[in-house]
C-alpha cells in the first residue's frame, strides 16, 4: 500500500548577510597559523507575523592565513535565506528532511558566493568554502542538540 505524501510547496524568496565582520591582523613573521578554523552552524528563522515563511540562518566563523600576504584573516557571517511556503510552517515541517537538509542545500551556494565575491573584491586570497553534505551535517546537528538536552 502506498500513501500520498503531501509536501509543503516552497520557493526561495530572498537571502542576505544579516551580520558580517571582517578583520585582518598583520603576520610579519610569516608564521603559519596553527588555529585555522571553519565553523558552520545552522538555525531556523521564523516569522511570527508571517506563518507561511521560514528561513535558515547560516553562522560562519572562519580564520585563515596567507603567508604571501603576511596577514591573518578572521571572518564571521550570519547569513539568512528565506523561503515562502504554500502552507503554514509548523514544528513537523521544521523537523522534516526538507527543512533540515534540502533548504540548507538550496541556501548554502548563496552564502558561498557571497564569501567568495567578498574575498575577491577585498583583494585577499580567494575564499572558497567547501561543499557540505547536508544529510551528514543534519545528523551532526541533531546529535549536538541531543547532547545539549542531556546536559541541561
Amino acid at each position: 500500500m502506498t500513501e500520498d505524501i503531501i509536501q509543503n510547496q516552497i520557493k526561495l524568496i530572498g537571502f542576505r548577510a544579516a551580520n558580517f565582520n571582517f578583520k585582518t591582523t598583520a603576520n610579519p613573521g610569516k608564521k603559519e597559523l596553527k588555529d585555522k578554523k571553519f565553523n558552520l552552524d545552522l538555525e531556523n528563522l521564523l516569522f511570527g507575523d508571517s506563518p507561511k515563511h521560514f528561513g535558515k540562518v547560516f553562522k560562519v566563523d572562519l580564520t585563515f592565513d596567507s603567508i604571501g600576504h603576511n596577514e591573518i584573516y578572521d571572518i564571521n557571517v550570519e547569513y539568512h535565506v528565506v523561503f515562502e511556503c504554500l502552507d503554514d510552517v509548523n514544528e513537523q515541517f521544521l523537523e522534516s528532511d526538507f527543512s533540515k537538509i534540502s533548504a540548507p542545500a538550496i541556501g548554502f551556494p548563496y552564502l558561498r558566493s557571497f564569501i567568495s565575491t567578498f574575498s575577491i573584491q577585498a583583494g585577499i586570497p580567494p575564499i572558497i568554502l567547501p561543499s557540505i553534505n547536508f544529510v551528514q551535517f543534519s545528523k551532526i546537528l541533531d546529535k549536538v542538540k541531543e547532547e545539549k538536552i542531556k546536559t541541561n
